[in-house]
């Protein structure tokens, strides 16, 4: 049996096939436009938005179906930056002053607003960059015609295993299919590891070579308590891990059967416990903890995702 180490994001024991997850290759060049093709090309990257505006729709309309709203406003967040009327603007200009390209704008205007994102200090504001990130592609993919992977395709249990998983793709993992993820990069604050946990499933993130090291359809086992992947399993190895995943199981079984139904303190006063929420989807975890109310509500995060106002 073959042991990787990564961070722990979400906890919990799976056992199942690995599914490789392969990032799309966006392959073009920079080479300059002619200027009798820059309207032709605004046109171009013009369809590419409203094709990618028009998907993000419908998959948002998926996810409200398949897991509810809390999980689909995070297509709100995407929508609203695919129809940002600023950026499309500073892309126009790209072509209009330096004859860039279509991808080559997009990815240039796309890239110095991740950047900005990712320098601000503020955690919820620094995930911002792979929202921007994840649009972006979405947008490449469309103008060069490159399929994205589609996780709505996967009808049977697996472990994703991927470089990073964007916020679109996390918001489309089946509980049903999907028993956990291992990627190569992210962290605990990650995007990935907070719908991991919400959904309840074991996750192990930072492993750095996770996509290279496995092979598609082999049987792996992630423990994300402990944070690590298992390989090369050998039937003696999966009766143990088997039991491992069991009695995690029982024991979060337990720990929710011995919530107490109030808060009081020793001397006998009820108090109430509040939960602190940037998002609707927080509100599953407090009532699954015996949260009786919300603390603060940081209502910034919610107008951020929304598409309208």
């Amino acid at each position: 049996m073959k042991k990787y180490e990564g961070i722990g994001a979400s906890n919990g024991v799976a056992i199942a096939k690995a599914y490789v997850l392969k990032a799309p290759v966006f392959n073009f060049d920079n080479n300059k436009i002619k200027p009798t093709e820059v309207e032709e090309t605004i046109t171009k990257i013009k369809q590419a938005f409203d094709k990618s505006s028009e998907q993000l729709r419908e998959l948002r309309t998926i996810a409200l179906k398949n897991l509810g709203e809390e999980i689909a406003v995070v297509f709100d967040g995407h929508i609203n930056i695919v129809n940002d009327p600023m950026l499309f603007d500073q892309i126009s200009q790209e072509v209009k002053d330096h004859l860039a390209n279509a991808p080559t704008a997009v990815s240039k205007i796309y890239d110095q607003t991740k950047a900005m994102f990712e320098g601000i200090e503020d955690a919820y504001l620094k995930e911002r960059a792979s929202d921007i990130g994840d649009v972006k592609k979405r947008i490449l993919s469309n103008l060069l015609n490159v399929a994205l992977p589609d996780l709505l395709a996967i009808n049977h249990e697996v472990i994703i295993i991927a470089d990073d998983l964007t916020p679109s793709e996390t918001s489309l993992l089946n509980k049903q299919y999907v028993k956990g993820f291992a990627t190569n990069i992210g962290g605990r604050t990650s995007h990935s590891a907070i719908m991991a946990r919400t959904l309840e499933i074991p996750a192990v993130l930072s492993l750095k070579t996770i996509t290279e090291t496995l092979k598609h359809d082999q049987l792996i086992c992630i423990d994300g308590s402990k944070g690590v992947v298992y390989s090369d399993l050998s039937e003696a190895d999966i009766t143990t891990l088997k039991q491992d995943q069991q009695r995690y199981n029982e024991s979060q079984a337990k720990l929710k059967k011995y919530l107490p139904p109030k808060a009081v303190t020793l001397d006998g006063h009820e108090t109430i416990v509040a939960v602190n929420i940037g998002k609707p989807i927080d509100l599953l975890k407090g009532n699954d903890y015996g949260a009786k109310g919300v603390g603060l509500f940081r209502t910034e995060f919610l107008y951020m995702d929304s598409a309208n106002w």
